[in-house]
């Protein structure tokens, strides 16, 4: 088999976990058997790829690291180290290499690091800058461990055909990284919007539902109220004058409810005005501190300066009321949440951190979709209206988190200064 041919069988092997989760995983969220299913299908492409390594010179070739490197990225902690200890007990008990070994765990591990920035990274150009560099060091490390066996006894004519064959090979290990992370993006893209049109699509059923409550109970409300208005014009005795003005007083509120859910499905800013940023979480954390004590919980506010936006006051406060309520109902015991406020760039930077539970990964990934909720009793509803609200004022929300040590939200808006709005963020309608 002609080494062209040898290459190619390493290129398929590499390429199949992508093609299988485009089938397995089409608009799906992961989920922990997601992660083992991932761990096993990594695990087996690399074993694939070293039973069917070829040699040259001596020395076998394969793209083992390419789906370490790839289970590290795209599949997070927990799948990479499974594969890396697959491919570590696969070369210690069947074919003990102790530098394919070593080679193994460093590339693991430094793969580990950068993972992190990986994962969290939106630009596509560090994306791949990353991999790149990755996939430069797990070559680099490669040559490096079979340098001193194959530079120093082959002669010069021999030491050619192999310059040559390390550069097929290193263009083909380059191009099919590149490859697959092509694929796993493609994945990643399709999944998203898949997930945001389910979303879309939940919000519109939401705001339905309310639109069918806000018609079919409001009406006869009205009816009854109006009744009941009568009633008590005409009645002479006073007690009876009390009931009604109870039942009349009831129905006000069940009419505010119904009003609330209407307005609660389809936020909206009404009063558009300028606002001060600290002046409304001085407001807030005033309103906020009471039940904070009762949960035996400190509310820290730290600012430095005045900062105003434009926007609707009453619902600005009303995304600060949601989401530090959200971190004070986070905390089991004793803890600390802090508000910090500062401005760069044109934007307003509003961080509110707790030592509460924190989230995991797939927890995070369902913030503030329809009826999405951590706590025992809640609908998820405030946290998706603040969503929306941020996002019509022109702002972004993003979750920081980890179990076990706590929550990060931090808000963005555009900043108003000299008459003028100056921030970077694309105002969405």
């Amino acid at each position: 088999m002609l080494v062209a041919e040898k290459l190619l069988l390493q290129v398929l092997i590499v390429l199949t976990p992508g093609f299988l989760m485009s089938l397995f995983y089409n608009g799906k969220r992961m989920s922990n058997s997601s992660t083992w299913f991932l761990a096993i299908l990594h695990s087996t492409v690399a074993l694939i790829c070293m039973s069917v390594s070829y040699f040259e010179f001596q020395v076998p070739w394969d793209f083992r690291y390419i789906p370490l490197i790839l289970s590290f990225l795209y599949g997070g902690a927990r799948v990479g180290w499974v594969v890396t200890a697959v491919l570590v007990g696969f070369n210690f008990f069947y074919a003990f290499d102790l530098a394919t070994i070593l080679t193994s765990i460093v590339i693991a591990v430094v793969s580990h690091i950068m993972s992190m920035k990986y994962q969290f990274s939106r630009s596509r150009i560090t994306k791949i800058a990353i991999l790149l560099a990755l996939a430069f060091f797990s070559l680099f490390l490669k040559f490096l461990s079979i340098a001193d066996e194959l530079f120093i006894s082959l002669e010069s004519t021999a030491m050619i055909l192999l310059m040559n064959h390390m550069v097929f090979y290193f263009i083909a290990f380059i191009l099919t990284t590149l490859f697959s992370m092509l694929l796993y993006e493609l994945i990643n893209e399709k999944n998203r919007i898949l997930g945001e049109i389910i979303q879309k699509e939940r919000q519109n059923t939401v705001a339905e539902l309310a639109a069918s409550i806000a018609h079919e109970v409001r009406n006869p409300l009205t009816v009854v109220k109006g009744f009941l208005q009568l009633m008590r014009e005409d009645s002479k005795r006073e007690n009876e004058v009390e009931y009604y003005n109870l039942a009349l007083s009831e129905l006000e509120r069940a009419e505010y409810i119904v009003t609330d859910y209407l307005d609660f499905a389809k936020p909206k800013l009404n009063k558009i005005e300028v606002v001060s940023v600290t002046k409304c979480i001085q407001e807030v954390v005033s309103l906020l501190t009471p039940l904070a004590l009762k949960e035996n919980v400190e509310l820290l506010a730290i600012y430095t300066e005045n900062i105003d936006i434009k926007t609707d006051r009453y619902q600005f406060k009303q995304v600060l009321i949601n989401f530090i309520k959200n971190s004070i109902e986070a905390i089991n015991g004793e803890g600390k949440i802090n508000i910090k406020v500062h401005q760069s760039k044109g934007l307003a930077y509003i961080k509110i951190s707790d030592n509460g539970k924190g989230m995991s990964q797939e927890q995070l990934k369902q913030v503030g979709t329809v009826y999405y909720t951590t706590k025992k009793e809640g609908t998820g509803l405030g946290t998706m209206v603040s969503f929306q609200l941020i996002k019509q004022m022109g702002g972004k929300v993003t979750f920081y988190s980890r179990e076990g040590v706590g929550t990060d939200v931090q808000i963005s808006l555009p900043l108003y200064m000299n008459g003028r709005t100056v921030g970077a963020w694309r105002v969405t309608p």
